[in-house]
């Protein structure tokens, strides 16, 4: 019920960018309280002060990683038919993958992707256009504050 689409597209995609946010900075900031030695690596995602990077960060790569999303979970549904546990695999294969970079980036990920793909579901529903618009839009939202906080670093 909590991700059914709701209209204005713009209102569920503040909705859903806040469920995801906000969660995944109190597990950032719990991480980093827990086991510093997690973020001891001065990694970072976007380099600060680079803004093709933070443009990048915020069009490009939402759009990219939600085509893939959405291949992912196709591919995927013809074995996992509960949307709740496609959700998770979902989550998990993108936790693995953002980990390959910065292994706590997979722990920082893990839940805004199981929202990612929860939004995509409940919107294709209503066409493959929607869920993509959608989701590429909660992403692009994910992204933003971390790209103009790289900018301003």
């Amino acid at each position: 019920m909590f991700f059914k689409p709701s209209w204005p597209m713009w209102r569920y995609v503040l909705r859903m960018w806040v469920l995801s946010f906000i969660p995944t900075i109190i597990i950032g900031f719990l991480l980093s309280l827990l086991i510093p030695s997690l973020f001891a690596t001065n990694f970072r995602a976007i380099p600060d002060h680079d803004f093709t990077a933070a443009l990048l960060a915020v069009t490009i790569g939402p759009l990219v990683e939600t085509l893939i999303l959405a291949l992912l979970l196709g591919l995927a549904s013809y074995v996992i038919k509960d949307v709740h546990g496609l959700a998770i695999a979902s989550a998990i294969v993108w936790a693995m993958l953002h980990s390959l970079a910065w292994a706590p980036w997979g722990l920082l990920v893990v839940w805004s992707f199981y929202v990612m793909s929860r939004a995509f579901m409940a919107w294709f529903e209503y066409g493959l256009f929607e869920a993509l618009l959608v989701t590429t839009f909660i992403h692009m939202a994910h992204n933003f504050l971390p790209a103009l906080f790289s900018l301003l670093g």
